[in-house]
């Protein structure tokens, strides 16, 4: 008989999850990664753990199907963000309380309440002896909030590239997702010549140039047609250093530039740009130096509305009486890591409010991780029958 998931256990494993710190920047993922082996340890299930260093790790698990080929992947970061002003949290970061049915907590809704569920139908299949049509594979991702390590690993897995498409199982409302934001951070340091403020002509202000970088790409960029699920492609400057003191020109300054992209706009198009007016402003100053760094780099993506493997999801919320309406997120996931080299559709699926991801006082409906367990499992159970 097809076991149903479970909210107590849901619960169990989220606060379980929820205590464990892993945040940025050190992660500490691998005691949720052993956590995680050991809940699956009564099975017989094919375990991929791939150790990052520092006590950083991902995990892979694969269930065999009925046609032992192809078959689903779902996914969930490990790692959260830092936790920002504790003073500020009505509950401390760590304390998973519970509260009428919500659970708050670092990590609640972004994203581990979305690993709790993938766990919990996976378990409901093999506790009921259930083979479905097709593998399921489970991929736990370490460093997703920052350089994507654990997503860019897994592309060397023979068990991930086998598979034909992939649920990101990150905060949507429990609505469907099939496009996402591209992002691209730039880093651009400037040295100029720095020179008493009484005597400007003889610097080169690296400060002024830091800005006129920053204008200069922002009126070239192009924000492309406006996409009804993610609006426009944007730029944004969201840091911006030089100087020391009031009557010192700066001969050093620093910027870093957030740039979110559509799909058909690929990262390439926005790294030439600032190039070139790198190029331009040095030109025009030789004694400028500007230097450029990519420190993150994700590709915007989508999955037509009228694949079939959209249509399964749709069915599927549809069955429950959830609602099947396609969207988009304008954040970025794994997704945009991992779809792309593997050429698969894709959604991005799963419990708790989006708008909760890096807030203080995140939270979480615990009924929503059973749910989003609910859907997941009969989705399993439909692809590939």
């Amino acid at each position: 008989m097809s076991k149903q998931p479970q909210i107590d256990r849901c619960e169990l494993m989220l606060r379980e999850m929820v205590q464990t710190d892993t945040r940025q920047p050190e992660g500490r993922e691998g005691v949720l990664v052993d956590y995680i082996e050991d809940i699956f340890s009564p099975f017989d299930v094919d375990k991929e753990r791939i150790d990052h260093g520092q006590g950083r790790s991902s995990l892979i698990i694969r269930i065999p199907g009925a046609t032992d080929s192809g078959g689903m992947g779902f996914f969930g970061h490990l790692d959260t963000v830092a936790f920002g002003d504790e003073s500020s949290w009505t509950y401390p970061p760590l304390s998973a309380k519970v509260v009428e049915g919500i659970m708050y907590g670092r990590g609640t809704a972004d994203m581990k309440g979305g690993n709790v569920a993938m766990i919990e139908a996976a378990l409901c299949l093999l506790e009921s002896g259930t083979i479905p049509p097709k593998p399921m594979l489970l991929g736990f991702t370490a460093d997703e909030e920052q350089d994507g390590t654990g997503a860019w690993s897994m592309l060397s897995s023979e068990k991930v590239r086998a598979i034909e498409a992939g649920v990101f199982c990150e905060p949507t409302n429990e609505r469907i997702a099939i496009r996402e934001r591209g992002a691209l951070w730039i880093g651009a340091s400037f040295v100029g010549m720095q020179a008493h403020a009484s005597d400007p002509d003889f610097a080169v202000n690296a400060l002024d140039a830091a800005i006129e970088f920053y204008q200069a790409f922002s009126q070239a960029f192009d924000p492309g047609e406006y996409d009804p699920l993610l609006g426009h492609a944007s730029v944004s400057l969201t840091q911006l250093h030089g100087g020391f003191m009031t009557n010192v020109i700066p001969g050093k300054a620093n910027l870093e530039l957030d740039i979110r992209l559509l799909p058909g706009q690929p990262t390439s198009d926005s790294i030439y740009l600032a190039q070139t007016i790198a190029e331009k402003l040095q030109s025009k100053e030789p004694r400028l130096l500007v230097e450029l760094t990519v420190l993150n780099r994700n590709e915007a993506n989508a999955t037509p509305e009228d694949d079939p493997f959209i249509t399964l999801v749709q069915q599927v919320c549809e069955s429950c009486g959830a609602d099947p309406t396609l969207g988009g997120p304008r954040f970025y996931t794994d997704a945009g890591r991992i779809t792309p080299t593997l050429g698969i559709p894709f959604v991005i699926w799963g419990p708790g409010d989006d708008k909760e991801a890096h807030q203080i006082d995140e939270k979480i409906e615990i009924a929503s991780v059973c749910r989003m367990a609910e859907r997941y499992l009969d989705l399993i159970k439909r692809f590939g029958a």
